[in-house]
């Protein structure tokens, strides 16, 4: 029996269907294959957390208050706090910048503003495509040659080209600080200051930080207390409860009240301590509001 040409059209047309779907499925299956040779894959970013501490090579911290790029002048400024860390010579710190497009040169750097720890950093000539910025806190080493007559010192084997050596080489590096594209904040009216307008923004970041830090304390004691009276209120329940007991049941009933008892003690200690600190950090602010009235009266 012979089949129509309607039936035979209609089988090729379903098998060109199939192939249709057959070549698209297997076309997805490779792109999905090898998509990581054809998408672009973005480099992962390096930024170091603003106000969180990063531990030194050798003792003490450094912080991150703010770091910001200006786009119209290519020129960067970080704000630095340094904790913990005694340095006796105040020049003892510095700091070296590159960039990911040019990892081998030195960016110009230099510190406009510094006081008690805190450091105002510049950085300039900054590439438009920097991709990101390393910043090295390096920290010149402590002299530890005392007690040398100058008869017996070695100055006369020290060479010249020993002395013209960079200052660079004869640092630590303590740690390195990060900045992308991607995430640096921006601000176009960077600019030189004047010291005490340097001083001035130093003190209203202090500030700012004080007042975030008295909220999240008042905040911890408001939770403190909530806490001690459900307590409280738990324990007078299982007090009131021992009346109707039986002796095994009161054992079961006032080990539950000692650990809620144990449990508001040591809720009692940690509010000592945030109201000690609350203390510390008003008196603090106190002094920063002098200190911005003393530089307000220059």
């Amino acid at each position: 029996m012979f089949k129509s040409t309607e039936e035979i059209n209609l089988r090729r047309k379903k098998s060109w269907i199939y192939y249709v779907i057959l070549s698209m499925t297997l076309m997805g299956l490779v792109f999905f294959l090898c998509s990581k040779i054809f998408i672009h894959t973005e480099s992962p970013i390096l930024q170091t957390a603003l106000n969180k501490p990063v531990q030194l090579s050798t003792s003490g911290s450094v912080m991150v208050n703010r770091w910001e790029y200006s786009q119209e002048k290519n020129t960067m400024e970080v704000q630095i706090q340094l904790e913990e860390v005694d340095m006796e010579d105040g020049n003892s710190i510095s700091f070296v910048a590159q960039e990911k497009v040019n990892p081998n040169q030195n960016l110009p750097t230099k510190i406009v503003y510094q006081d008690d720890g805190f450091y105002i950093v510049q950085i300039k000539k900054i590439n438009p495509e920097f991709g990101a910025v390393a910043l090295d806190v390096m920290r010149k080493p402590e002299d530890d040659s005392q007690g040398i007559d100058d008869a017996d010192s070695l100055k006369e084997e020290v060479t010249s080209e020993d002395d013209n050596d960079s200052e660079e080489e004869e640092r630590v590096l303590e740690a390195t600080l990060y900045t992308d594209q991607r995430k640096v904040k921006i601000n176009n009216n960077l600019g030189n200051k004047t010291e005490q307008e340097y001083a001035m923004s130093l003190i209203n970041s202090e500030k700012k930080s004080v007042d975030n830090l008295l909220e999240k304390y008042a905040q911890a004691i408001k939770k403190i207390d909530s806490r001690e009276e459900d307590l409280e209120q738990k324990i007078a329940v299982l007090k009131d409860d021992l009346k109707y007991q039986t002796s095994e049941e009161k054992d079961e009933t006032n080990s539950k009240i000692s650990m809620k008892e144990d449990e508001i003690n040591s809720l009692k200690e940690t509010k000592i301590t945030y109201e000690n600190e609350i203390k510390a950090q008003k008196d603090k602010l106190e002094k920063l509001n002098q200190k911005e009235r003393d530089l307000e009266s220059k």
